[in-house]
């Protein structure tokens, strides 16, 4: 984890292209329940 804080800390730094788009995937990203959560519903009635 400390190398990936550093490496992210590094980029920050000197490259604000790569930091720009390493946020704008960020922000683009589903980390919502919605899709895990269905397919914990999935897996359950499977078992039923």
């Amino acid at each position: 984890m400390l190398f990936a804080i550093q490496n992210a800390l590094k980029i920050y730094q000197e490259d604000k292209l790569v930091w720009s788009n390493i946020c704008q995937n960020a922000l683009a990203s589903d980390f919502g329940w919605d899709r895990s959560a269905n397919a914990y519903i999935e897996i359950y009635e499977s078992l039923l």
